[in-house]
């Protein structure tokens, strides 16, 4: 689960998405799992940038392209439809879908 820090990096990266990256990381266990790669790629990326002053790293064009692969990723499950089971909200009342619904794949 990412830490609240890395809730706010991600807050600041895609702005006006805090509420749906919150949603998400409560609600869908892939999204949670792509936010934490992306949270240990850009402390990989700072760390090899720090170390690139002294010496060129490799690592930091990699790590690079990491974040930006991780990045796009976040983006396209944030401008993914929100299904009304995703909220846990259908008509106004709870809901959880029945296995074999359809809604939020199940």
């Amino acid at each position: 689960m990412p830490t609240d820090a890395e809730i706010e990096t991600l807050s600041a990266r895609f702005p006006g998405q805090a509420a749906r990256i919150a949603r998400l990381i409560a609600r869908d266990e892939g999204f949670q799992a792509l936010c934490t790669d992306y949270a240990m790629a850009r402390a990989a990326l700072e760390i090899f940038s720090r170390r690139a002053l002294s010496e060129p790293r490799p690592e930091v064009l990699d790590y690079r392209r990491l974040v930006g692969e991780l990045e796009r990723e976040i983006a396209s499950a944030l401008a993914r439809p929100i299904r009304p089971c995703e909220d846990g909200l259908m008509g106004g009342a709870p809901v959880d879908p029945a296995p074999g619904s359809g809604c939020c794949g199940r």
